[in-house]
């Protein structure tokens, strides 16, 4: 058929949601311009994973698409683990589904995580996020700590072994601390905390 009277062809955009399937040349989470594409090399997608998969790279131009917890620019990681194992300073984590850990999460450097209002639910004991260091922000997320106890913390700001500046600003985040310090300011110095539209309950909000 004719392809200029394509709606698509007319409108410029199409969407493609991708639950699966090898991808060779490119990764098909990129942002690109079809225009003048003659093959599937050519053409890059626009968010075209579907929610709760992403690219998973497998070699230097190979690409699976997976069920994935979270992201770093346009790969997939298949659980937020990894993805905090090769986070570099000043890179973004997105979440794109809701997470169970049982492992604190460390962050020692300059690091945004956007919750993509998906729901982190920590299983451990004591310390859902260990921040020792960076200017630090969390956005959209809900975090849930259903097995703390009392006197455990959530999120917990510590640098009195490191002497780094500490910078963490809650942006419309929850905090179901339970039994535990929500947010913990512990020993140290520099230490800022930032919360905007955030709702933080425990023991106690803010120890």
């Amino acid at each position: 058929k004719d392809r200029q009277n394509s709606k698509f062809f007319i409108s410029g955009v199409a969407t493609v949601t991708i639950k699966g399937g090898i991808f060779h040349g490119f990764n098909p989470s990129l942002v690109g311009d079809d225009n003048g594409a003659t093959s599937i090399e050519d053409i890059k997608f626009v968010d075209g994973c579907a929610d709760g998969y992403a690219p998973i790279q497998i070699d230097e131009n190979t690409y699976g698409v997976e069920e994935a917890e979270a992201k770093i620019g346009n790969i997939g990681y298949k659980t937020l683990e990894e993805a905090v194992a090769v986070v570099k300073e000043g890179e973004t984590i997105k979440l794109i589904a809701d997470v169970t850990i049982e492992n604190t999460i460390n962050v020692t450097f300059d690091l945004t995580i956007d919750g993509n209002d998906k729901t982190l639910t920590y299983t451990g004991a004591d310390r859902a996020f260990q921040i020792t260091g960076g200017t630090v922000v969390i956005n959209d997320m809900t975090v849930d700590m259903p097995n703390v106890d009392e006197g455990d913390r959530g999120i917990n700001l510590y640098n009195g072994a490191t002497n780094k500046a500490i910078d963490v600003t809650l942006n419309s985040v929850e905090v179901k601390g339970g039994k535990a310090y929500a947010v913990n300011i512990g020993g140290g110095k520099e230490n800022k905390l930032t919360i905007n539209n955030s709702t933080l309950t425990g023991y106690a909000a803010i120890n």
